[in-house]
């Protein structure tokens, strides 16, 4: 747990939710649009902005995707904040006067009408039905395009997608009822598909091993679609979502797995009945590109909390990877003896390198509440891919990204000095 003060009320939540969860289990509210409890944080409306900080320095951040600290004071009624979210309520009723959930908001903040130039869009572009058909769903059918004043939510080349699997979760999302891609979708199916190629959209979204679609996608008289409703009270694909979460996702071209937890330098652990089992994460996994050898103390070696623990060794270069926790070693991944480039090959799988134990459990608990884990990792990770595509070396200027990939083999195409100032600046 974690511990914070919100307008002076003190507060704990768990390590990885974010001050506007804390802000909520003190029954406080903050406006929202683009927040959702299944999705990443955004930070798109900027409607739940607060002010964040320790002793006499504040500044304003997104609530929904600032996380929770030990110590942390937060302000969400300064006259500071009121005006920042009452400037973003009159860029939205400029954008989309006649939606009401902007409208409702807007009002509840004191604004009724907007200085800007008046619009007539019904999207806001709070980016719920992208994010949740890429995070949720995993067809990524939709996204935004665009820049500017023409940015717009769009499917590619503005044609039926062929990944939209008419789950209607973008609808379903969506706060203002813009976005209609199911009806668009099934109306498509049953005009071109052939009877063989006709499956049933939960068939698509993973509840049926195979079910061929009797009705010509005409769901809202179909049984079976009744039936999934009322059995799950929610919409499907939320439903069938933590299941997912131990499935490795997509972060730029880094692979996740949402159910672990992670530490700063890329370590990810996975907490079970009192001991930990660690390894690297795939942010390590492509800046090693392959471990020749890892060298890792024996079973029963003590180590403390920012000490080296292991390191990897590619070529003649090495990444000493740094302990989250003070404990002892309980046992080596015996594979790795054999084969220590399982590490770099299988990182969240048989590539693990060791199962520890903590010092005691206060020291357990101490380390859960450092690491991150669900949302508050997947956007640190992602704030992590667009930093190390945006790097180079501050003394060369050597960069180690080009066109927002990371090149092939960095231990062997960057010299010591280039290497060093990268594994400080990323895994230190």
């Amino acid at each position: 747990m974690v511990t914070l003060y919100i307008n002076g009320l003190k507060v704990s939540v768990e390590s990885g939710q974010t001050v506007l969860d804390a802000a909520y289990k003190l029954g406080i509210d903050i406006p929202t649009l683009c927040h959702s409890e299944h999705l990443l944080p955004f930070g798109a409306c900027r409607l739940c902005t607060v002010e964040v900080g320790k002793g006499e320095h504040y500044r304003l951040q997104a609530s929904c995707a600032y996380p929770a600290e030990d110590g942390l004071e937060v302000k969400t009624d300064t006259e500071r904040v009121i005006r920042g979210r009452k400037l973003m309520a009159e860029l939205l009723l400029a954008r989309a006067p006649q939606v009401e959930v902007v409208k409702r908001i807007a009002a509840d903040l004191g604004v009724t009408k907007s200085r800007f130039t008046q619009k007539d869009e019904t999207c806001i572009l709070c980016g719920k039905c992208v994010r949740f058909c890429e995070e949720i769903v995993g067809a990524s059918a939709i996204s935004f395009v665009g820049r500017g004043i023409s940015k717009k939510v769009q499917t590619p080349y503005e044609e039926s997608s062929d990944q939209c699997i008419a789950c209607g979760a973008c609808t379903f999302i969506c706060p203002t009822g813009h976005i209609q891609m199911e009806s668009d979708t099934r109306q498509h199916w049953a005009k071109y598909l052939a009877s063989y190629s006709r499956q049933c959209r939960f068939t698509r979204m993973g509840f049926f091993s195979y079910k061929i679609c009797p009705n010509n996608f005409r769901c809202e008289t179909c049984e079976v679609d009744q039936q999934m409703e009322d059995m799950l009270g929610t919409h499907p694909t939320i439903a069938i979502y933590p299941a997912s979460q131990h499935e490795p996702v997509r972060i730029a071209e880094f692979k996740f797995v949402p159910a672990l937890h992670y530490t700063r330098g890329h370590v990810w652990s996975k907490f079970t009945d009192g001991t930990i089992k660690l390894g690297i994460d795939d942010f390590m996994r492509a800046v090693v590109h392959r471990v020749d050898r890892l060298h890792v103390p024996s079973s029963g070696t003590k180590f403390g909390a920012g000490e080296v623990l292991w390191e990897l060794e590619s070529g003649n270069k090495r990444l000493p990877v740094i302990s989250p926790l003070t404990g002892r070693i309980m046992s080596i991944n015996p594979y790795l003896e054999v084969d220590p480039s399982l590490v770099s090959r299988e990182p969240f799988g048989r590539g693990w390198i060791a199962l520890v134990q903590p010092e005691n459990q206060e020291e357990l608990e101490a380390c859960r509440s450092r690491l991150m884990t669900g949302s508050v990792a997947q956007y640190w990770l992602s704030e992590e891919a667009e930093r190390i595509y945006a790097w180079s070396d501050p003394g060369s200027r050597h960069a180690v990204a080009e066109s927002g990939h990371l090149g092939e083999d960095l231990p062997a195409h960057l010299d010591d000095q280039q290497w060093r100032a990268l594994i400080a600046n990323f895994f230190g």
